[in-house]
């Protein structure tokens, strides 16, 4: 089995209907999660926070989303 082109393409669209959506933002949500969707990136990945602050310093685009749990160098 092969990926084709038209397999990533799915993956960098919405993933829900928009009728779909706004029928249940008007209801009460069960519960909360982090938010993730198949996407798409370019760039260098850090896999510490420590490493990827002092890229971020140096002025290298650094991407990263909030986390429940902080890090060392949030602490």
């Amino acid at each position: 089995m092969r990926v084709t082109p038209d397999n990533v393409d799915t993956l960098l669209h919405p993933q829900f209907d928009a009728a779909a959506m706004k029928k249940a933002a008007t209801k009460a949500s069960p519960g909360k999660g982090v938010n993730a969707s198949p996407g798409a990136a370019v760039g260098q990945v850090y896999f510490d926070a420590d490493t990827a602050e002092s890229k971020a310093k140096e002025g290298c685009g650094v991407m990263a989303r909030p986390l429940p749990s902080p890090t060392t160098s949030m602490a």
